[in-house]
């Protein structure tokens, strides 16, 4: 009898360290997924912001070179620019519908991020997705 209590009390005590130290390895775990998670979300936002800038530089660059309308013209001039150009609005549309989708998941007006995409083409959606807050949680 005396065996079994001892027994007992030894597998009790075994059994409330494993269950801390599953407690503790699930802390360092989480810890480091919550870490791994904010990294990816950093570098998420520095190559949006990477991709701005080059690509607002050589927006600058064609606008002062050929002007706004200038930059329109040769799509209208053969079936490959023109195959260019629709493409480019198909592509745009599809956003749109995912950035309407999404402010409304979000809580955000789609307006300004639609009108923006129609005036300044990728500009509107590089920045709905540089300024929009993240609903995906780590773990």
């Amino acid at each position: 009898m005396r065996n079994t209590l001892q027994f007992w009390v030894i597998y009790r005590s075994v059994e409330s360290l494993v269950r801390q130290s599953r407690k503790y390895v699930f802390c360092i775990q989480s810890a480091d997924k919550q870490h791994n998670y904010l990294k990816g979300l950093f570098m998420q936002r520095i190559l949006l912001i990477i991709t701005l800038i080059l690509f607002g530089a050589l927006s600058a660059a064609a606008l002062w070179q050929h002007g706004y309308w200038g930059i329109f013209a040769p799509h209208f001039q053969s079936f490959g620019g023109g195959q260019v150009l629709a493409d480019l609005v198909i592509a745009l549309v599809l956003v749109m519908v995912w950035m309407w989708h999404d402010a409304k998941a979000t809580g955000r007006n789609a307006w300004p991020w639609l009108v923006a995409t129609l005036a300044f083409g990728s500009f509107g959606p590089l920045i709905y997705l540089l300024t929009r807050k993240s609903t995906v949680k780590a773990g």
